[in-house]
């Protein structure tokens, strides 16, 4: 599944997922969005990872067979809830609003696919009005 290669191998960012679930958007059930808009995926701009060292293996093999483990530091980014976090915008930032990470390429587009799935998954568009 999707969530596994952004969660527990990295290789996918939430960028990358963002995209492809935009272009099968038409194909998810009401189960599926349910389940990403309760689901922490996304990153905040400006947050900064913890660092995590993990043990992988090597690709070879010592005297008995085994795998040879090496050690690797792993970024581990806090992820958020698209409900928790604002559109990547001047307004927003100027607000201080926890703003969701976004790529400079591509960049972020209000009126893009991607920008309108994400605003289905509960991402905020517009910073709330003073009471």
């Amino acid at each position: 599944m999707v969530f596994d290669r952004l969660i527990s191998d990295g290789s996918w960012s939430h960028v990358d997922l963002v995209k492809y679930l935009a272009s099968e958007a038409t194909t998810l059930s009401d189960i599926e969005i349910k389940r990403l808009r309760e689901t922490a995926i996304f990153t905040k701009e400006g947050e900064e990872p913890r660092l995590r060292e993990i043990n992988k293996p090597s690709g070879m093999l010592d005297s008995d067979g085994r795998p040879i483990m090496e050690k690797q530091t792993k970024k581990v980014y806090k992820r958020y809830r698209a409900g928790d976090l604002f559109a990547p915008t001047d307004i927003v930032r100027d607000l201080n609003l926890p703003t969701i990470y976004w790529t400079r390429m591509p960049r972020w587009r209000p009126e893009s696919g991607e920008a309108k799935f994400l605003e289905r998954l509960g991402l905020n568009i517009k910073p709330p009005l003073a009471s």
